[in-house]
């Protein structure tokens, strides 16, 4: 069984001088007993972030253990909190996290609690066509009827522009095809606090400018206004705020000049965020340009490593199947040169037992081709076609018939009186 963390749920359980107090369970699978979990917890992109440690409660079935967790946050009044938190399991020299940042969208007493399944139920952006978790879908006015297809941060961004760059005060519905309009309470629920107080000075600078005797303070550090009712019987106009004293002859001028100065001044300090801005864009695209760059060749890191694995496999098997094939040529030549080998012990016996016979029959036919001397018994060869032999032996010189074997001088002298016809 592998090591697992999940959190399965989170609410609000306080809401105490601008903090929320929050508290969740958190379920470990792991066999481990020691196991230390951490939950980390944060408002920002990760930036800064804080962690407590949760409690052990019990342990369930299945080798699974239940923790518990408190911890509490600062909360800006009237404004939504989106909380980002995730969990890490600590056991002996190694760590594993939940798979995923899980997220939670509050405002003021919506929702209490959320129930995190293992896997987030999340939906596309219909503005930034991105897959986020549907707990920050809100419907942007209360009097909107059609589905939550936009995420809290395209509206507050849609928001921003409308009052940064437009100079509306009176925002409608980002959804297509809806033209509701976001009351007070609205843009608090979506805009940053910065944003929200240029929406309340539009509002202000729009009533005031309905007013002609309604005149804001030439002090270019005071951004006071009041109402100037008494007109050209009192040329001279003392604000309240500052004590700064304008005369009605040079007030136009100073007012234009002024305007001039505060959009100047506004236009740097959009310029200045809308810099900020494109470094904070340009420091995500390069983190996630190397994010990719590093995914790529992690992945062409590892096709490499399997196609070196898959040759190494590929000619071992190669390499086994020419052992294989070699090692049967080496047999079948063993045989083939052990038969040829035993061909060659035959037919060489049976050259040899031919040989012994050949010289058997000779030495047999040269046998019978000698006979003793009747006279010293000496062995005597044939050599001549007639009867007649002679014994060569010196001293000897024997002469008889080679087929009765009487002396041949005896039948010489008898005139072959009495001798074999046959002979």
């Amino acid at each position: 069984m592998s090591n697992k963390v999940i959190i399965t749920s989170v609410k609000v359980v306080g809401e105490r001088e601008g903090l929320v107090d929050f508290c969740g369970q958190v379920i470990v699978q792991t066999s481990n007993e020691d196991a230390i979990v951490t939950i980390e917890y944060t408002t920002e992109p990760w930036i800064t972030d804080n962690s407590v440690i949760a409690k052990r409660l019990q342990t369930l079935s299945n080798e699974q253990i239940l923790y518990n967790f408190e911890f509490s946050i600062v909360k800006i009044s009237n404004l939504p909190l989106h909380l980002k938190f995730r969990a890490r399991c600590d056991i002996a020299n190694s760590s594993f996290w939940t798979n995923y940042n899980y997220e939670y969208l509050y405002n003021e007493g919506i929702p209490k609690e959320i129930i995190f399944h293992e896997e987030e139920l999340k939906k596309e952006c219909t503005i930034c066509t991105e897959d986020v978790g549907i707990k920050i879908f809100l419907n942007v006015t209360d009097q909107c009827s059609h589905n939550s297809n936009i995420c809290s941060e395209c509206v507050r961004k849609y928001i921003k522009h409308e009052i940064e760059n437009n100079r509306k005060f009176k925002i409608s519905c980002p959804a297509a095809g809806c033209d509701k309009i976001l009351s007070e309470e609205n843009i608090k629920r979506f805009a940053s606090e910065e944003i929200f107080e240029r929406y309340e000075q539009s509002i202000l600078s729009s009533a005031s400018s309905q007013i002609p005797t309604f005149q804001s303070c030439l002090n270019p550090n005071c951004e006071s206004e009041r109402d100037h009712y008494n007109g050209d019987k009192v040329p001279i106009m003392t604000c309240n705020s500052c004590g700064q004293k304008s005369d009605k002859e040079h007030r136009q001028q100073e007012e234009e000049f002024r305007g001039q100065d505060k959009e100047r001044r506004r236009r740097e300090k959009d310029e200045h965020k809308r810099q900020k801005e494109d470094e904070k864009r340009l420091t995500k695209l390069q983190k996630d340009e190397e994010k990719r760059l590093s995914k790529l060749q992690k992945d062409e890191e590892k096709r490499l490593s399997k196609l070196q694995k898959d040759e190494d496999k590929r000619l071992s098997k190669l390499q086994k199947y020419e052992d294989k094939r070699l090692s049967k040529l080496q047999k079948d030549e063993g045989k083939r040169l052990s038969k040829l080998q035993k061909d060659e012990e035959k037919r060489l016996s049976k050259l040899q037992k031919d040989e012994q016979k050949t010289l058997q029959n000779e030495s047999e036919s040269y046998v019978n081709q000698l006979k003793l001397c009747p006279k010293c018994m000496s062995k005597v060869e044939k050599n001549d076609g007639d009867g007649h032999a002679t014994c060569k032996r010196l001293g000897c010189g024997y002469e008889f018939c080679w087929v009765c074997m009487a002396d041949f001088n005896q039948i010489r002298t008898q005139g072959n009186k009495g001798h074999n016809t046959d002979c």
